[in-house]
Formats: C-alpha cells, sequence, structure tokens
C-alpha cells in the first residue's frame, strides 16, 4: 500500500527518467556514440536516481530511528531493532547516493558549460551581426554567474 509520499517520489522518478532519457536518445539519435563528459555524467545520473528512489523504498519498508522518541526506541521489539537498524543503513546509503547525484547533476552542467565557452570562443571572430554579439555577450555573462554560483 503506497502513501502520499510514495506516490510523489515515484511520480518524480517517473519525470526525471523521461527527461533523463529522451535527453540520452537523442544525444544517440544526433551524434551516436561520440559523447561527450556530461553524457557520461547522465547515465551516471539515472544510476544514481534510481539508486535513490531504491534507499527511499527500503527505508520505507524498513522504518529508521529518524523522529523516534527514546520512550519508543526502549519499547522495540529485537526483531524491529534490527529492521531500524537496516533501515538507518539505509538511510546513510540514501544520503550518500542523494549527494552523489547532486554532484553528477552538477558535474553535467559543467561540462555544458565548458561547451559553451568552447563555442563562444570559437564564434568569436566571425562575429557579422550585432545581434550575434549581444547573444554572445548575454551567453558569457550566464556563465560568468554560473561559475560564481558553483
Amino acid at each position: 500500500m503506497s502513501n502520499p509520499f510514495q506516490t510523489e517520489a515515484w511520480a518524480l522518478y517517473g519525470v526525471g527518467m523521461v527527461i533523463l532519457l529522451v535527453r540520452i536518445t537523442a544525444r544517440c539519435w544526433q551524434i551516436g556514440l561520440r559523447w561527450q563528459g556530461d553524457d557520461y555524467f547522465a547515465i551516471l545520473a539515472v544510476i544514481f536516481f534510481t539508486a535513490e528512489l531504491v534507499m527511499l523504498e527500503l527505508i520505507g519498508r524498513y522504518g529508521s530511528i529518524t523522529g523516534m522518541s527514546d520512550e519508543v526506541a526502549l519499547t522495540l521489539t529485537p526483531e524491529r531493532t534490527r529492521q531500524i537498524v537496516i533501515g538507518s543503513k539505509c538511510l546513510l546509503a540514501g544520503w550518500v547516493v542523494y549527494m552523489t547525484l547532486i554532484w553528477c547533476r552538477k558535474y553535467d552542467v559543467e561540462f555544458l558549460v565548458i561547451l559553451q565557452c568552447a563555442i563562444i570562443c570559437r564564434s568569436a571572430i566571425t562575429f557579422t551581426h550585432a545581434d550575434d554579439l549581444t547573444t554572445c555577450a548575454v551567453k558569457a555573462c550566464m556563465l560568468f554567474f554560473y561559475k560564481r554560483l558553483t
């Protein structure tokens, strides 16, 4: 039986997987298997996103010590204590997987920033219109602010 948290987690997982798999499929269709760094990080994101959902399901099944009072903890049976220990280990693993997923997505964007910088530097020599220069300047400012934020 699912609770609202599980329903939300699976719905967000579905949306995220659709976006990531469409991205990967589009890249394979566009350039084949001549991938760049951001494509590999997208694959890693699929793996870590799936691992994160598995950890959430295991925490939901076994429970964890989070939010448990001392009185409740002292009344646990040995079997329930073993389940809580497993759930707490899954909670720790879930945090590690979550942080890895965040860094994986960050490096994915970093590769895109590096790629955009290379495109800007390559096209900086061939400006023919003021619009091209303005677009390039706006992209350069956006990349600068992104680098300052991360």
